[in-house]
């Protein structure tokens, strides 16, 4: 099953697309319409996606490169998306109703300091954690 999505809530006012492949346990948060020289920092980091039903609704990525420090978000001006090697992309105000973790290969797609495409895939052999 494939989930894709709009953001709201507190998500910035252009609203990311979001793409979430159940199967592959594979994701995207895109911006698009941003141009300009993009750089790419990919790492396998510890993730977190929380849910509202089948819905996406926050992105957590943990231990990520101070690289990011002060990554953010076209039509989110004054926004901080990065503290501390947390990189928090709240998508929408949905209830939490279960949450997945585990590790995962993160590639974050930027243009300066905006970001363009957060994409992340957990690791298969790992069931994560479901709540």
């Amino acid at each position: 099953m494939t989930v894709e999505t709009t953001g709201a809530g507190h998500a910035p006012p252009t609203g990311p697309a979001v793409h979430w492949d159940v199967a592959d346990r594979d994701g995207t948060v895109s911006w698009p319409g941003l141009e300009g020289e993009q750089w790419t920092l990919s790492c396998d980091a510890p993730v977190r996606l929380s849910f509202s039903g089948e819905r996406l609704v926050t992105v957590d990525v943990l231990s990520i490169s101070d690289r990011l420090r002060g990554v953010g978000i076209s039509g989110a001006p004054g926004r901080h998306y990065f503290d501390s090697g947390w990189l928090w992309l709240p998508l929408s105000d949905a209830p939490v109703t279960r949450q997945v973790s585990g590790p995962a290969r993160v590639e974050v797609t930027l243009v300066g300091q905006l970001l363009v495409r957060v994409r992340f895939r957990l690791d298969p052999a790992t069931s994560g954690e479901e709540r």
